[in-house]
């Protein structure tokens, strides 16, 4: 009740942040993965979404993974920090931005920057080390898609109905003539571009692979059934071969035999040598010839 009346004295942006956060935080300190996954869905709407003193949700989304980390490294003695090869080469380039402070032109810009890429850095550690399984790289591709998919469909409806500011519009010609660019929740159309063109690469990627395996699968259950229909083949062609020799008893009863042939009706019977030569019964094919041995 208390947290309640707070937060209704509070502006309504602080109030919605504190909720969440009571909300987000607990789930963060307990499952560290769940703040990588809140980490890249935050990008999307870090400009829709104002926060007190000009931050972002991706800022504050950021320092609450840092936080979840770390309480997650420390209370597990086991764990040690990874470091891949790309990690390593990244950390090298930041420490050539900030010795390029030297000759900066603009110390505000240039710490700002270096700060973006400090934050990519972090993050892709945090990653390495936290998206360990095959279940949890499905779930980060999963977000990576979704958020790719959505602001993807909404730069399509801002370019299609022209709802973009006046300056986004570029061509020549006429103001007709222009074509509107998308800017989605990004804010800027370069900074748009850039974000749907990490996303658009995995996406056509995970298509062909999908697409392949399909085929793969299509062409295996189709074998397979080619394999089946061949063994049933070889079954009744056996089968037949062994109706076409069966030899039956005489119905006679003189302890003779019977042969039945596939091409006609032919019935050789014979009860013992003394009876020599045998009783044909010929019919079916004409002209069959038939010889009795």
């Amino acid at each position: 009740m208390v947290a309640a009346a707070v937060a209704a004295l509070l502006p309504w942006q602080v109030g919605l942040g504190l909720a969440l956060g009571m909300v987000f935080v607990p789930l963060m300190l307990r499952w560290p993965l769940f703040s990588v996954y809140l980490l890249v869905l935050s990008v999307p709407v870090q400009t829709v979404i104002r926060l007190p003193a000009g931050l972002t949700v991706t800022q504050v989304v950021m320092a609450l993974t840092l936080l979840a980390w770390w309480a997650w490294m420390a209370t597990g003695g086991h764990r040690k920090i990874v470091l891949p090869g790309f990690a390593i080469m990244l950390g090298f380039y930041i420490v050539v931005m900030i010795l390029s402070l030297i000759v900066t032109t603009s110390y505000s810009e240039s710490l700002a920057e270096i700060s973006r890429w400090l934050v990519v850095l972090l993050s892709y550690i945090i990653i390495a080390n936290t998206v360990v399984t095959r279940l949890q790289v499905l779930g980060l591709v999963v977000c990576f898609l979704l958020s790719g998919f959505a602001e993807g469909a909404l730069g399509m409806v801002q370019a299609l109905f022209g709802w973009v500011p006046e300056s986004f519009y570029v061509g020549l010609g006429s103001a007709d003539d222009a074509s509107a660019r998308a800017f989605g929740t990004i804010g800027m159309p370069n900074s748009y571009a850039g974000f749907l063109n990490m996303t658009l690469p995995l996406a056509i990627a995970l298509a062909v692979y999908f697409v392949l395996r399909l085929w793969e699968t299509w062409q295996a259950e189709r074998s397979r059934q080619r394999a089946e229909r061949r063994g049933r083949s070889a079954e009744g062609r056996r089968q037949r071969a062994e109706g076409r020799g069966r030899v039956a008893p005489s119905p006679s009863g003189e302890g003779g035999c019977a042969f039945v042939t596939r091409h006609s009706s032919l019935v050789t019977r014979h009860s013992s040598l003394a009876s020599w030569p045998p009783r044909l019964i010929c019919g079916g094919t004409p002209g069959w010839r038939g010889r009795c041995w």
